[in-house]
């Protein structure tokens, strides 16, 4: 019976000390990558910050084709799953 025991406390210590590692190395992982991108940003830092400015008013047009073509296939798309 203390053989069992002693088996499983063996069992549970090895099974804490490799999910340890596992939650420490991912940590450090995750760590490295951040530093590395707060010192590399790249494009995409410069296109996330012209995102937030409001569309020129050519972009926000409906072009009328384009309205006409999604009202028919709404249509369509209604009358075919009644």
């Amino acid at each position: 019976m203390a053989e069992q025991l002693t088996e499983a406390a063996l069992l549970l210590g090895v099974g804490m000390a490799v999910v340890f590692a596992f939650l420490v190395l991912l940590i450090g992982g995750i760590q490295v990558i951040a530093a590395y991108v707060r010192a590399f940003p790249g494009e995409s830092a410069e296109q996330n910050n012209t995102t937030n400015t409001p569309a020129s008013p050519s972009t926000t047009e409906l072009r009328p084709d384009l309205v006409a073509a999604i009202s028919a296939a709404v249509h369509a798309h209604r009358h075919t799953n009644k």
